[in-house]
């Protein structure tokens, strides 16, 4: 190749802290770029910069060619290659290499014929060995449980065993509303278990301190009785 546009590296392996920045240099000011990647020599084992380059720009053209392929991205003048950030920070560490650092309504109003919807920020601050089960249990005014999740990250497919050191796994579950759910102030908790056991991951606050049975408490849910 001998054309004008300029050839660079970026290494899939780094923190994504260091990742998004190496996108957003070589981005910037451009509408347009093209990703190369290569059997023989992976960059991107993670796909730390497939995920990131999806979310921000448009796959526009994909080629496969002898041992490459080629995909064509579209920026919008709005991509923004940063960490994700949420809503509601929490800073929770569960066991030894799990972070909680916050999570995002997608849909918080309470009803009876619509479920619950909540983004997670999980973090790996190092290799995790086996795959954890989230938990999500609405509870009602009266204590019972009235909806309840149990799955892994992104429905299976981002196990924890898979989570690349650094990386921010965005994890997103509904929770439906039971029909004799009564009305009041519901609060949802949150946190991790171990399928085999059935044992929860030890969950702790930014100064150590370790939480009542192991979850995030999450208040403030009303469900309205019928006028």
């Amino acid at each position: 190749y001998q054309g004008a546009t300029p050839i660079v590296a970026v290494d899939g392996t780094v923190a994504e802290e260091a990742l998004l920045a190496r996108l957003a240099e070589v981005t910037a000011g451009r509408q347009r770029i093209w990703h190369l990647t290569f059997d023989e020599t992976p960059s991107d084992p993670h796909g730390l910069i497939a995920q990131h380059l999806r979310a921000q720009a448009t796959l526009a053209e994909e080629r496969k060619l002898d041992g490459m392929k080629v995909e064509r991205f579209d920026l919008s003048p709005e991509a923004r290659f940063a960490p994700a950030q949420p809503q509601a920070a929490t800073h929770l560490r569960l066991g030894e290499r799990i972070e909680l650092h916050g999570y995002d309504w997608v849909q918080s109003e309470l009803a009876a014929d619509k479920p619950l919807k909540l983004r997670l920020y999980w973090r790996a601050s190092g290799p995790i060995e086996a795959d954890y089960t989230v938990f999500l249990h609405l509870i009602g005014p009266d204590g019972g449980v009235y909806g309840q999740r149990d799955a892994m990250p992104g429905g299976g497919d981002a196990a924890t065993s898979h989570w690349a050191v650094g990386q921010t796994v965005l994890d997103e579950h509904e929770i439906a509303l039971a029909p004799d759910a009564p009305a009041g102030e519901y609060t949802l908790s949150v946190g991790l278990y171990d399928w085999r056991t059935g044992e929860r991951l030890p969950m702790f606050d930014e100064g150590g301190q370790q939480l009542p049975e192991n979850r995030l408490v999450i208040s403030g849910l009303d469900l309205k009785g019928a006028p």
